[in-house]
Order: C-alpha cells, then structure tokens, then sequence
C-alpha cells in the first residue's frame, strides 16, 4: 500500500479503500494509548520489549562515576559487573496493567504484567580499579563510583 492509498482526497471521485481506514484507525487508537497510558506504547512495543534507561557517565582525574536512572525498579531487578575497562548493567522492569474494558478496583477486573528488559554495557573512559567499586540505589538512581588505575589517573603537566 502507497501513501497516496490512504489519502482521503486526490483523484476525484476515489473513495478511500478498508485497509486505508483500518490503518488509520489503529494509530489513532494507539496515539490515544499513548496519551493515556504512555508505558504501553515506549518502550516495550517500539523497541520490541526492551527498555533502554538513561545513563550517564562522568570522569574526574580519580574516578568514573557512572549514573543510571531507573525508575520503576527495586534493587533486586538490578544486575551490575565491572571489569577494568568495561561496565555491564543489566535489570528487569515489571509494570502490571488493568486489563482493557476493566474498570480499577472492579472484582474480577484482570490484571496484566508486562515485563521490559535492559542490558547496556560499554567501556570505561581510562582503566578503573573494579575491587574498589562502590555501588548505591537511590530514588530510581543507580550510582556506580569507580576508582582510576594508579597508571590512568590524570596528572597535570606545567608548560615552561
């Protein structure tokens, strides 16, 4: 199907053909899911069930903090590995949804689960020292603080 197929005006006296409308009718019908549940539509159903969270990664002359905000999971749905040149995150987001048709606090409404999964890893800036890592989780904030290498931390060097 072109474009032109599901233009409701152009060649006179053209009528639109069904699956024109029937395509139409589903993005409406998903941009107004997205309007009022917008974890149905990103994430999971754009990017074929995977989530990709935002992480941030800053360097000082001693360290690399890594930051990944994560909300909607708990400590235990996070999986964390370090290595001297690499860090790998990994976790499981599980969002429930009322069942369509389903009023809240109805009994018998159903219930959904859908679950959205992440793995990012990628390498550090210099070479970190993954023995002294300290990992914390606060407020949907993952924040990993690793310590450079002594041969990878930075020294300033006075031009004469």
């Amino acid at each position: 199907m072109q474009l032109r197929d599901m233009m409701p005006w152009g060649r006179r006296g053209r009528e639109m053909s069904a699956g024109a409308i029937d395509n139409m009718r589903g993005l409406i019908e998903t941009m107004e899911r997205a309007i009022e549940d917008p974890w149905q539509i990103t994430g999971a159903r754009l990017l074929g069930g995977e989530w990709v969270p935002r992480i941030d990664v800053t360097e000082t002359e001693k360290e690399v903090t890594v930051k990944a905000y994560l909300t909607g999971l708990e400590k235990k749905d996070i999986h964390l590995s370090v290595s001297e040149d690499a860090v790998a995150i990994r976790g499981v987001k599980k969002v429930k949804q009322q069942a369509e048709g389903e009023g809240e606090g109805k009994k018998g409404g159903a219930q959904t689960e859908s679950e959205f999964s992440f793995y990012r890893s990628f390498s550090m800036p210099s070479t970190v020292r993954p023995d002294d890592a300290h990992a914390s989780f606060k407020d949907s904030v993952l924040t990993l603080t690793i310590p450079k290498a002594k041969h990878s931390q930075v020294r300033r060097i006075t031009i004469s």
